[in-house]
């Protein structure tokens, strides 16, 4: 069972369903008429407060004013999220019976844009909306991502411009910054809890164990049941994340989904009523030490291709498989994943890569497309093992083909010896060997001269394929000869 799991919403039936929210917001919209247009852009240009909450020059006051400030005034953007869940049965869908579920939500936009997380409402039957006046009101869904957690949902309270909170840039908070968070856990309406930012950029926490595309930020500001969906907010009255989970274990250890992977989502929602992503087609794997020292490599970043998919936008850009991309759109790739949450988070339809192979640093443009819809015997008999210490056969057409590898060559790898090099690279039984260093490998005679060109001492790299999670992926290994 996970350790994290996402703040569930409350049920009426046990806790109050009430969420006061403080005062109005202090920075009015700039325009009521032009902010409550149809064409005007979700999140109003003045994002940013004119008169921020801290004083100028104070990069993190720490005091209690400041966070009766940021009640205050950010209060009323926060609202209590309820709705009555869909069930299923054997004749299908179905309202559930008893009271209604509830979280929180944050108003980014007068005209009644609210932001909060999927799985508050999810499966909803319908969406209500409790404001800092006990006005109840009905709420339509825009849209929802379920990789990211985030949904978009829409109030009409007529020409009424409603109080809303900016969204702040979330890449610049800083590990140890003050924080509040606003919510209702355990049906406590309009509760207000103060903390740090504990980490940034806990991309290997999976809610309830489902897969998901997440960058949280820690944080020791309590979230509870009920908090989901609601603001983070930083000591200039900025939202910089969206409450969305806890640690079930653990004390004062939360996590929110910044506000720079929000605004993405939330506009591509706003526009579309989905979120589209891109596909770049490759698999990327870190640059450990090993591999820094294979590829002739200055330091260990960037995101080291071990495949690229033919007739992918990576490999219509000129990327091959060995290639170390090291920026990505302006951004800094600095391990594996930072390239495949780029690619996954970028509304451009083409962006710039920089990228290093073998030595030389390259410059290339790549058009996107959209994702491709997933596709879903005995061997000959194995060589002795070699000073790897792996025996190897070649590949058949019909075991090729029940693993649905398409290409058909390769060297599937049938014995590792313990304490062997190819072991401490981590080497696998079952490995199907592509490359050995640059050159491919499809036969017997082909590895054996490939093999046979590394000299003793000196480093050897093995493209390699293995099943992970019912797919295929590359990765490239580096180890010395023995």
């Amino acid at each position: 069972m996970s350790l994290f799991v996402s703040t569930p919403p409350r049920s009426l039936r046990a806790v109050s369903l009430l969420l006061v929210c403080a005062v109005a917001l202090g920075a009015a919209p700039p325009s009521a008429d032009a902010a409550l247009a149809d064409s005007a852009p979700l999140f109003p240009e003045s994002g940013r407060r004119k008169r921020p909450l801290r004083p100028a020059g104070a990069a993190n006051p720490v005091g209690t004013q400041i966070f009766v400030n940021m009640a205050n005034q950010l209060g009323p953007t926060v609202v209590n999220v309820f709705c009555s869940r869909l069930a299923t049965d054997d004749e299908g869908p179905r309202r559930s019976g008893g009271g209604r579920e509830q979280g929180a939500g944050v108003i980014i936009n007068p005209r009644g844009y609210i932001l909060t997380n999927n799985h508050v409402v999810e499966r909803a039957a319908d969406i209500r909306v409790r404001l800092q006046d006990e006005r109840e009101l009905p709420a339509k869904l825009i849209g929802r991502d379920e990789r990211t957690d985030m949904a978009l949902i829409k109030i009409d309270v007529g020409p009424s411009a409603l109080p809303w909170a900016p969204l702040g840039d979330s890449d610049s908070v800083r590990i140890g910054e003050w924080v509040m968070a606003i919510g209702n856990p355990f049906g406590l309406d309009h509760s207000v809890t103060v903390g740090i930012v504990s980490a940034k950029k806990r991309r290997d926490v999976q809610p309830g164990g489902q897969p998901g595309f997440f960058d949280f930020l820690q944080t020791d500001a309590p979230i509870n049941p009920g908090n989901s969906g609601g603001p983070l907010i930083n000591v200039a009255g900025e939202v910089i994340g969206i409450n969305s989970a806890m640690n079930v274990v653990g004390s004062g250890i939360g996590f929110a989904i910044p506000s720079n992977i929000a605004r993405v989502v939330a506009n591509q929602l706003h526009r579309r009523g989905r979120v589209e992503r891109s596909w770049l087609g490759v698999f990327p794997q870190p640059v450990t030490e090993t591999l820094r020292r294979a590829f002739g490599l200055r330091d260990r970043q960037g995101a080291l291709l071990a495949e690229v998919y033919d007739g992918s936008p990576a490999a219509q850009a000129g990327l091959v498989a060995g290639d170390v991309v090291v920026e990505f759109a302006g951004h800094k790739i600095e391990h594996a994943d930072d390239l495949m949450w780029q690619v996954g988070i970028s509304e451009q339809r083409q962006v710039g890569l920089r990228y290093y192979r073998q030595g030389s640093l390259h410059t290339t443009a790549v058009q996107f497309q959209p994702p491709p819809e997933r596709v879903s015997d005995t061997p000959s008999a194995p060589r002795r093992p070699s000073s790897l210490g792996i025996a190897v056969a070649e590949l058949t057409p019909a075991m090729a083909q029940k693993i649905g590898y398409e290409e058909g060559r390769g060297l599937v790898i049938l014995t590792v010896e313990p304490g062997s090099s190819a072991m401490d690279a981590g080497v696998e039984r079952g490995d199907i060997v592509l490359r050995v260093n640059d050159r491919p490998v499809g036969s017997l005679n082909e590895y054996v001269a490939a093999i046979s060109a590394v000299g003793s001492g000196e480093v050897l790299r093995l493209l390699v394929r293995r099943e992970e999670r019912k797919q295929w992926h590359n990765f490239w290994l580096a180890f010395v000869r023995r």
